[in-house]
């Protein structure tokens, strides 16, 4: 598909994904023959009910689990071709419950810098970037509220400066008002990115 002449470039693609998992010995097909694709700069929301596969399709893009048939597709190259530790840094992904590891926010606002044998220069600039008081760093992490770990999850994701940016029911656990917040800022990372 053309645009006034430029081509559309598509970050996700989906081919004819087919997962199924094993409960007590019976199969259950979560993606039956799933295709789609993603066009670099848009915000896609997938909409289902509990157990449907929307996190499932997630997965599959970052590589935590693979699909049974079918292809996943970033950036055009399939996920199972790319270096696991390559296509965790352009594909980010924050969940509803925004894990925290033990220790201190700054330890795991610069975790994946760490993990790719990098120092995180200026972490203050990430905790502004998401709405988080620089004085937050020095606090355990698990001691943070649920929108502000949440915030910080979504810090933590954009160390690596990811293209595709993954977000598994990151408001739901949230109160209204902050969940509205969260939803401002991955308007505001869509329009300006990080």
């Amino acid at each position: 598909m053309e645009n006034a002449g430029n081509p559309i470039i598509t970050e996700v693609e989906l081919k004819n994904v087919h997962k199924t998992f094993m409960n007590h010995n019976e199969a259950i097909h979560v993606l039956k023959g799933i295709c789609g694709k993603v066009p670099k700069g848009s915000i896609l929301t997938i909409i289902g009910p509990s157990g449907s596969g929307k996190s499932t399709i997630l997965s599959l893009c970052n590589l935590l689990i693979t699909p049974d048939e079918g292809e996943v597709h970033i950036q055009g190259k399939e996920v199972r071709k790319w270096e696991v530790q390559e296509l965790r840094c352009q594909v980010g992904i924050a969940f509803q419950s925004a894990p925290m590891l033990t220790g201190t926010a700054l330890e795991n606002l610069t975790l994946p810098a760490r993990l790719q044998g990098r120092t995180l220069n200026n972490p203050e600039k990430y905790m502004e970037y998401v709405g988080l008081s620089k004085d937050l760093l020095t606090r355990e992490a698990k001691e943070l509220s649920g929108g502000q770990r949440q915030r910080l999850s979504l810090a933590r994701t954009l160390v690596n400066n990811p293209s595709v940016l993954l977000l598994d029911e990151v408001t739901s656990a949230l109160d209204s008002i902050s969940g509205h917040e969260i939803e401002e800022l991955i308007l505001r990372l869509n329009r300006e990115p990080f």
